[in-house]
């Protein structure tokens, strides 16, 4: 007889801890606005991802706050033309008020001869729920190895 696949609720991660499907909603759909907002020079945007004093370590160095945000959202757009972030394979544990996640990251611009890959890598991240509204608290960016 074959074998059955098993979902977890936990993992070594985030054993025992759960999110409401509403919870899995919103933090999957903050991954997207972020990614649009870092693809459309949407610093604003960016730094309403994040709590104020919001960290976003790119791998580079630390962007710390809302204004160090808002100009990395206007800068990255501006310095890459055309980027595209694809978020996939998220995962995400926690509770009703704080949660992790993860997720594989593919950043390309399209270009006449098809895309041009700019970068992989994973997103570490941490979030708060702060005013019934999901935010990240801390963003770690990994980049692959290639």
């Amino acid at each position: 007889m074959g074998q059955t696949a098993r979902v977890s609720r936990g993992d070594k991660e985030g054993v025992g801890m759960t999110l409401s499907a509403q919870d899995m909603l919103e933090l999957h759909h903050l991954y997207a606005v972020y990614s649009h907002a870092v693809d459309d020079g949407d610093g604003a945007g960016v730094a309403a991802c994040f709590v104020p004093d919001g960290v976003l370590d790119t791998g580079q160095g630390l962007v710390e706050g809302s204004d160090a945000l808002v100009a990395f959202g206007v800068n990255t757009a501006a310095a890459v033309p055309g980027i595209r972030h694809l978020v996939t394979n998220v995962h995400v544990t926690g509770d009703g008020s704080q949660a992790t996640g993860r997720a594989y990251i593919y950043s390309y611009r399209p270009t006449e001869s098809g895309p041009e890959a700019i970068f992989t890598g994973r997103y570490r991240d941490d979030f708060a729920r702060v005013d019934e509204e999901w935010l990240l608290v801390k963003r770690q960016f990994v980049a692959d190895a290639i």
